[in-house]
């Protein structure tokens, strides 16, 4: 996989590793190219990547789970917040 460099995205995928990222518009191009002509690191990314995709639970349930445990979280933290008050 190709992506944006994100912080977001390097809480899910290692850089380099899993997933292959790039910082602008001038870089994508380059990256494809390199992508297109280095066949083994293409083949590692993308195996690296797919495997980390399918041993992890990266499905919509999940990501609904992680939002309401984290709303939930929150939620917790403002009642003790006002409880102080």
């Amino acid at each position: 996989m190709l992506h944006e460099d994100t912080e977001e995205l390097k809480t899910f995928f290692k850089v380099d590793v899993e997933v292959a990222t790039f910082s602008n518009q001038w870089e994508l191009p380059e990256k494809v190219e390199y992508y297109l002509t280095n066949e083994e690191d293409r083949h590692r990314v993308q195996t690296a990547g797919y495997e980390r995709c399918h041993s992890q639970p990266y499905t919509y349930r999940s990501a609904v789970d992680a939002i309401v445990a984290h709303h939930a979280e929150s939620a917790k933290q403002t009642r003790s917040l006002r409880q102080l008050e």
